[in-house]
């Protein structure tokens, strides 16, 4: 093989396996994003529930507590969009240098 091959070989492995390396760091970032978000869900709300209790306006709590837990998901999820297009657009690159250097995808 001529080194141009082989150095495409190389460069798309090494985009796959940083593109893996950036999946499963994404996935255990999101997992422990999400568990933080539960915990301040539940928190919030306990929190409001107490306030409710003691003789808060229940409908302006109530507004807020949608506001603020919408606000919370909502970037989550949008960031949590976003990164895995980014990934997939890696591990595609990854794939078109593999297919031009002749070697299947992994």
């Amino acid at each position: 093989m001529d080194p141009v091959t082989l150095a495409r070989q190389q460069a798309g492995r090494e985009l796959q396996t940083l593109a893996e390396d950036f999946a499963s760091s994404d996935e255990a970032a999101f997992m422990r994003t999400r568990i933080a978000y539960i915990v301040i869900s539940v928190a919030v709300t306990l929190f409001l529930l107490v306030l409710t209790i003691a003789g808060g306006n229940w409908r302006q709590l109530g507004l807020f507590w949608l506001v603020l837990l919408a606000v919370m998901w909502g970037a989550f999820w949008l960031s949590q969009r976003r990164q895995r297009a980014q990934t997939h657009r890696l591990m595609e690159l990854a794939e078109s240098w593999q297919r031009s250097a002749g070697v299947p995808p992994l």
